[in-house]
């Protein structure tokens, strides 16, 4: 991908989403100027980024946008919440655009046909204007008199334009041998301050004949006269077609008017409209004018040029004009002798004063080309204080390489411990032993600072994916005709950027059931002696080495026999089973796969997916949830996911010759104990610890594996699941050790048991379990 476009999709994707934030701030307050400052800057950054590249329905788009929020600034329309939401769904459009270029390189064909429909809304329900009245068609006749060039003129609103350019315009229609358009471009007042540039857009247009510009200052007021307002007209024949004209004109489209005009039938010239309107006389006359003004032009080769074809057009009607001289000399001057015969020619006429002398001495004389404005100077760029760049973006695949380099570098550093007890055990050598280890202790210092220093690179704020809900519950809200409410607290919150990006989805969906099912209808909350407008809280926050997030909302609630009998209907549980579950346990039955309290099937729920998914994410992850609720008070959900999937530390022990691992963050303890403390009750053994009694389970009986002889002391593993503490006992305990964990793939994926793998420092692969899964499992 080019990297131009690579930069402007990134910075553009985060606009947007700066912008969408900032239309809901603006729809609370709409008279904060500086909500509404800060919009334009968003919007106008990404349409100067979108002019670099080919994309002229995403640049039109913005463009209109951008004139809607300039005339907002300047206090000429209030944006309605109506028009929040078309605002809205043009920020969709464009995302969906933006993917669109990632993906091909370029928009697809109906984006034209998108962009003129938002336009055309953008228009009609922000800016007001009657987008349905039909243009004013002009009839196309061969040629134009004086009089249908000025009925043009008077049909596309210009009839200001000076009687200098007028004339000229006369001139070239004359002279015109084929077919061409007459294209007339007028730049909004304010061009200069949404960042368009008239002229190179001008300099744009193809097949051109002749082009003219004409400024409106007649009826400035000195003292009120404004430099930076535009207030131009350029005007143009050019022999490409209306969609060549569309083309590169695109852009700003909405500013330029189209006339067809066809070429004089010279068979019939006696008739023509020119000569009847204003005679061959004057046309003479204002050839001489131009002649003898040519010292003032600016562009006198253009201006020679053009009058030599006007007189040549006339050879026919005029003979005396085909005897002149060459109308320049050797130094492409304006030869003396041709000035000469052609005062003779006009003397004969009586005419003079038809047609007034154009001043082309004044600052309205006309350039024959276009050149653009020349910039400030480049030195003034180095009188500009160079300030460092604190901050960098980096490719996300970077980023990966270095935390799959940094793993390598742990992997690596396991290895000298196996490799100081090989050296010890089978070689006796206790000095090398101890240089070893000594040099495993610094190097395990580096990598656990490295370790900290690329944790620490991948940790974003959980804000990344909060900013995305405030437009979700505005739209669901009015969907629903519900008043709701959304309260973020902790959105500086850092996590793992891979957690934070798959947390998203499962967000979402949690977010989207409190609206639907949580909070009632505006009049139900009412009766209930609550506020019409319900609340719903997202938290976050670290809780040692695991981040909680928190949605909380003062909705109905869950009643747990509602779900008892729809868990029993479904067939999501027996009738006996549930009989003798507590409401805490019936609750989490929301998460089972199939289960709904919808009535009807929705487009927002009642389709029985959604919550199992969110909670094998979670799981996945290697997080939990938790649900907590009170019939007519609201509900709580909290998602319990570690901090960071980058390094884990596991606890090793072996079973049967095998070593396995388990994360130490729901290890509790180690200890051991006699065979004599092992308790039996009913089909289960447990062992009392400080006073409480702990279950125990036997770790080769849940992982299938024979068990060993009998040993005098036991080890045992306690880990705190689910808040309840249970004993594993083990062949024996090892070393805890720094590993990255990899999820398992292939047949091994369909076991939930397993929670990865990953790669000791001799080479052998260590399988690490789930603790929730162990519980489950046996």
């Amino acid at each position: 991908m080019n990297p131009l476009l690579e930069q402007f999709l990134s910075e553009s994707r985060e606009l947007l989403e700066f912008c969408d934030d900032t239309f809901l701030q603006l729809e609370k307050n709409p008279q904060d100027s500086d909500t509404l400052n800060r919009l334009f800057r968003y919007v106008h950054t990404i349409k100067g980024g979108s002019g670099l590249f080919e994309i002229a329905p995403f640049t039109q788009l913005v463009h209109v946008a951008e004139d809607s929020l300039s005339k907002a600034r300047e206090g000429l329309l209030q944006i309605s919440s109506d028009g929040i939401d078309l605002y809205l769904q043009i920020l969709d459009q464009l995302t969906s655009w933006l993917d669109e270029l990632e993906e091909n390189g370029q928009l697809g064909e109906l984006s034209i046909q998108q962009s003129e429909v938002l336009v055309g809304q953008i228009r009609q329900r922000i800016l007001k204007e009657n987008t349905e009245q039909p243009k004013q068609e002009l009839p196309v006749a061969d040629g134009l008199s004086v009089t249908s060039v000025e009925q043009v003129m008077g049909a596309m609103g210009l009839q200001g334009v000076s009687e200098r350019l007028l004339c000229e315009l006369k001139e070239q229609v004359e002279n015109l041998q084929q077919s061409a358009n007459l294209v007339v471009y007028r730049p909004d007042t304010n061009a200069f301050f949404s960042g368009d540039d008239p002229i190179c857009f001008w300099l744009q247009l193809p097949g051109l004949l002749w082009q003219g510009i004409d400024g409106d200052f007649s009826q400035e007021n000195l003292n009120a006269f404004d430099p930076y307002a535009c207030k131009l007209t350029f005007l143009a024949l050019t022999t490409a077609d209306e969609t060549q004209i569309k083309e590169n004109l695109n852009y700003v489209w909405h500013s330029v008017a189209l006339h067809k005009i066809m070429p004089i039938d010279r068979k019939v010239l006696p008739d023509n409209p020119i000569k009847a309107a204003f005679g061959i006389e004057e046309v003479l006359f204002s050839q001489m004018q131009i002649l003898l003004h040519i010292d003032n032009n600016p562009h006198p080769e253009s201006s020679l040029a053009s009058v030599s074809r006007v007189l040549s057009g006339l050879v026919g009607t005029v003979p005396e004009l085909d005897k002149l001289p060459p109308i320049q000399n050797e130094l492409g001057k304006l030869n003396p002798d041709y000035l000469k015969a052609l005062e003779c020619i006009t003397a004969e006429g009586s005419a003079t004063d038809c047609v007034s002398e154009p001043d082309l001495s004044n600052d309205q004389k006309l350039p024959a080309k276009i050149t653009p404005s020349v910039g400030a100077p480049a030195n003034n760029m180095q009188t500009a204080k160079s300030e460092p760049i604190r901050t960098i973006k980096v490719d996300q695949d970077k980023l990966e390489q270095l935390v799959d380099l940094a793993g390598e570098l742990i992997v690596a550093k396991n290895s000298l411990n196996h490799l100081a007890r090989k050296v010890e055990n089978e070689y006796g050598i206790k000095a090398l032993t101890r240089d070893i280890k000594c040099e495993h202790g610094v190097l395990n210092r580096i990598t656990e600072s490295l370790q900290d220093v690329v944790m620490q690179i991948r940790m974003i704020p959980v804000a990344t994916i909060f900013q995305r809900f405030p437009r979700l519950v505005r739209d669901l809200s009015r969907r629903l005709g519900k008043d709701i409410d959304l309260q973020v607290c902790g959105e500086e919150t850092e996590a793992d950027k891979n957690i934070v990006e798959q947390l998203a989805d499962p967000l979402i969906h949690l977010v989207r059931n409190s609206i639907d099912h949580g909070i009632e209808m505006p009049s139900d909350r009412q009766k209930a002696g609550k506020s019409s407008t319900g609340v719903i809280r997202l938290v976050a926050k670290n809780i040692q080495d695991s981040v909680q997030i928190e949605i909380q909302d003062d909705g109905a609630g869950i009643d747990p026999e509602v779900i008892k009998e729809k868990a029993v209907s479904k067939g999501v549980i027996s009738k006996d089973a549930v009989a003798g579950m507590s409401d805490e346990d019936v609750l989490q039955l929301i998460f089972e796969p199939g289960f709904s309290t919808c009535e009807q099937v929705s487009e927002l729920s009642g389709r029985g997916v959604g919550m199992d998914v969110v909670k094998t994410t979670v799981n996945r992850l290697g997080g939990m949830i938790d649900l907590q609720s009170t019939k007519g008070e609201g509900s709580v959900i909290r998602v319990t996911l570690p901090a960071s999937i980058t390094v884990s530390r596991v606890m090793m022990f072996e079973m049967d010759e095998q070593v396995y691992g388990i994360p130490v963050e729901g290890l509790t303890e180690t200890i051991k104990i006699r065979p004599q403390q092992i308790r039996r009750i009913k089909q289960g053994e447990s062992y009392v610890l400080r006073n409480k009694l702990v279950p125990l389970y036997r770790m080769h009986k849940l992982l299938g594996i024979r068990s060993t002889k009998n040993q005098p002391e036991l080890p045992i593993l306690n880990l705190n699941i689910n808040g309840t503490v249970a004993g594993f006992a083990v062949d024996k305990l090892l070393e805890g050790v720094d590993v990255i964990i990899k999820p398992l793939e292939g047949i091994m994926s369909r076991f939930p048991l397993y929670s990865g793998a990953a790669v000791l420092g001799d080479g052998r692969v260590l399988l690490v379990l789930n603790p929730k899964e162990m519980q489950l499992c046996h």
